[in-house]
């Protein structure tokens, strides 16, 4: 990972660029202030689509890409994440765009708090955090 000092990471195993804080945080080098913005997963597709940061165009992040920035090497129970690129993330779920196959009513969430996930409604606007990404 590098920080861009911008608001941003850059993940050099994918290349993607991604949102340093989640959705709502207002203080860019340390992701705290504010609150965390919880949404329905159109909201969070439309809070992505909007996102004026660091001049890049940005997406919410497919399930792969997510689960990208989990980090199965920490214990299990403890931050499934780095918790210096990523300061003060949440345990709790992000939304993903990838909608599950089975349920199309559904899509897919990535939960930081384990390094886990599963499918949750999209209509649901009560847990669910949001965190972008950008192609490099």
């Amino acid at each position: 990972m590098l920080n861009n000092n911008d608001g941003t990471i850059l993940d050099l195993d994918t290349s993607l660029v991604w949102q340093r804080c989640t959705a709502g945080q207002t203080n860019l080098t340390t992701c705290a202030g504010g609150t965390n913005l919880i949404t329905n997963w159109s909201g969070a597709i439309s809070y992505c689509q909007g996102l004026n940061l660091a001049g890049k165009t940005w997406r919410l992040p497919n399930a792969s890409e997510l689960r990208s920035l989990l980090d199965f090497y920490l214990t299990y129970g403890s931050p499934g994440f780095d918790p210096i690129y990523l300061p003060n993330t949440a345990s709790s779920n992000y939304w993903t765009s990838t909608s599950l196959l089975s349920t199309p009513a559904d899509a897919f969430v990535v939960f930081f708090g384990s390094s886990s996930g599963g499918g949750d409604a999209k209509a649901n606007n009560s847990t669910n955090l949001t965190r972008c990404v950008t192609d490099f």
